[in-house]
């Protein structure tokens, strides 16, 4: 009875005690920081619960786990956590020194408490504990009317100390009413999350993850029973409830928070310990962290890559059709094709491949990707190996509703979505049309059995024949010397390369074979098209119409014949000389 205590008037209080009554009168009287009497919440709450419990007191089950739903402070819950207790024990001791003990803030405090306390209740005391001796409480100042050996210890006049130190001692007892039930307030909310951002950050090894550093959003953290979390969106789940039983949240986030008020630095007395306690939990959101920031990486590399490999296509570097070759999609990817000036052929065509050879856009492609895949030494900027294993992954699905990072170059971010299967599908289409047409004509001109060089060698013979007879058409569009340059370039290019990836384009114009369409396109040189029928128009007309001049110079020459006419001229010959030719010279 004298460890539990008496009243002024004598009575004894037990079970309860001093502390215990004010831990529970603090529980049910208290009305924003006043505490107001009220006798039927202090019979009902603060008397009659624990009385109905006299049976499991006399089993020595008394006090009950989570007794009055009340939690240990952090100070305490670690205590109890390190002696390694069995469940029911370690919950039972939890309730006792959350009531009984006053939920004493420190050893000191805990010292004063009684050891027949604990084990009147069949709970190990604090020395059993953590070594901590009982301090028996000086009451000769106490009123005589008081016979109770133990009372609070009185409470110490503040020490002044720094600011932050009364930040941390308000943020205590902020976590505790938080333990408690207590809603953490918006303010409070948003300087906790942005403490722990602030280890998070420094905490994820981006180099190793061959992530580029960036910026953590502190919303993201999600905080148990506080204001402004996120109710959709990205999540990363600090605690998913107050009760704190092992103190380790109150501890982590008093160590984040003390680390923010020393500006990022582990440079003070409580360092060491605040290091090890915020770790607990800055190292659990790494890992709930890393395999999101992973999974978003892949994303953008999917999307770099298949942006870099269409790119390639347009360009004319004829890239491989699928994506599994190492060294063939890294060519792909890397190489920088060259320039070249290309002629007007289709206007949607035209105009992607002017977006497509934009000066820098390529380079700064190539930059953001190796960001990502890429492995750096220190803070250099020279990647010296490649993650090709993560790039071939990635490669082989494409997100559809992908968007851009903000830090991204403008250019690149406005040339992605060109680059995509659906939007080039549907600008290949004119094209498309355009070279269909194109081999619709030609065949007219052109069949299976046409061979090229005997068609430039005609056209060599025919050309000198039409001057000699001067009928090369006067009104056609070309003199003999530029048709004979036209026919000289028709020698030179590859048309029947030419003809065989129309066909290509012609037979796999469909969304599946976006590929070899691309590959087809960019590698070919387009302005042969109209150059080649320009040619061969030319080439028809200039036939047609000088068939027509040479019919004419037939007509013209039907009536003579040369041997007639030599007869006579001899006849006339001998006239005049009055001899005769011999039959030599008649021959001749």
């Amino acid at each position: 009875l004298k460890a539990f205590g008496f009243s002024r008037r004598g009575h004894a209080l037990f079970p309860f005690n001093r502390l215990g009554i004010e831990q529970l009168a603090k529980l049910h009287l208290n009305d924003g920081g006043d505490l107001i009497f009220n006798p039927r919440k202090i019979i009902n709450h603060v008397l009659r619960e624990p009385l109905f419990l006299r049976s499991s007191f006399a089993a020595s089950n008394f006090p009950p786990a989570n007794f009055q739903e009340l939690r240990p402070n952090a100070y305490l819950a670690r205590l109890v956590d390190e002696a390694r207790l069995p469940p029911e024990v370690r919950e039972r001791l939890n309730s006792t020194l959350t009531i009984w003990a006053g939920n004493a803030p420190d050893e000191a405090a805990l010292s004063q408490v009684p050891p027949l306390i604990f084990k009147t209740f069949s709970l190990p005391t604090p020395e059993e504990l953590a070594n901590i001796g009982y301090t028996p409480v000086d009451d000769t100042n106490d009123p005589v009317d008081t016979p109770n050996h133990l009372k609070p210890a009185p409470i110490p006049p503040p020490v002044p100390g720094s600011k932050d130190d009364t930040k941390v001692s308000n943020w205590s007892a902020k976590l505790e009413d938080w333990v408690g039930g207590k809603k953490l307030e918006q303010s409070d909310a948003r300087e906790l999350r942005n403490a722990l951002k602030l280890l998070l950050k420094d905490s994820i090894n981006w180099p190793a993850l061959r992530i580029p550093a960036q910026e953590i959003d502190a919303r993201w953290l999600s905080i148990a029973n506080a204001q402004g979390n996120l109710a959709a969106g990205r999540r990363l789940i600090v605690c998913d409830s107050h009760e704190d039983k092992d103190a380790s949240l109150r501890e982590g986030f008093l160590g984040a928070l003390r680390f923010s008020y020393h500006g990022g630095s582990w440079n003070y007395p409580e360092a060491h310990n605040d290091y090890v306690a915020s770790s607990i939990i800055i190292d659990r959101l790494v890992s709930k962290l890393t395999p999101i920031l992973i999974e978003e990486a892949n994303e953008q590399i999917s999307v770099l890559g298949q942006t870099l490999i269409n790119q390639s296509r347009v360009l004319g570097l004829a890239t491989p059709i699928r994506s599994t070759d190492p060294e063939a999609v890294v060519r792909a990817i890397l190489t920088d094709p060259a320039q070249k000036e290309p002629e007007p052929f289709e206007e949607a065509w035209d105009q992607l491949l002017v977006r497509a050879s934009a000066p820098e856009l390529r380079q700064q492609l190539q930059e953001c990707l190796l960001e990502r895949i890429a492995c750096y030494q220190g803070t250099g900027t020279t990647p010296h190996a490649l993650d090709v294993s993560r790039l071939l992954g990635a490669l082989t699905s494409v997100p559809s509703d992908f968007r851009s990072p903000d830090q991204w170059p403008s250019a690149v971010r406005e040339f992605i979505p060109l680059m995509g299967d659906v939007r080039l599908s549907r600008q290949l289409q004119k094209p498309i049309e355009k070279l269909r047409i194109f081999r619709e004509e030609i065949a007219a001109y052109i069949d299976s059995t046409f061979d090229k060089d005997a068609f430039v060698e005609d056209l060599r013979t025919i050309i000198p024949m039409l001057q000699r007879l001067q009928s090369w058409p006067t009104n056609l569009a070309d003199k003999p010397s530029e048709f004979q340059a036209r026919l000289t370039l028709f020698q030179k290019s590859a048309f029947i390369g030419l003809v065989e990836k129309i066909d290509i384009i012609a037979d796999n114009s469909g969304k599946d074979n976006l590929p070899k369409l691309l590959n087809a396109l960019g590698s070919m040189d387009l302005g042969m098209v109209d150059r080649t029928m320009s040619f061969l128009r030319i080439a028809e007309d200039l036939i047609s119409k000088a068939e027509a001049k040479v019919e004419q110079q037939l007509i013209m020459r039907g009536g003579s014949n040369p041997q007639q006419n030599v007869a006579d001229l001899i006849s006339l010959l001998e006239e005049v000389s009055g001899t005769s030719a011999s039959k030599k010279e008649a021959s001749e």
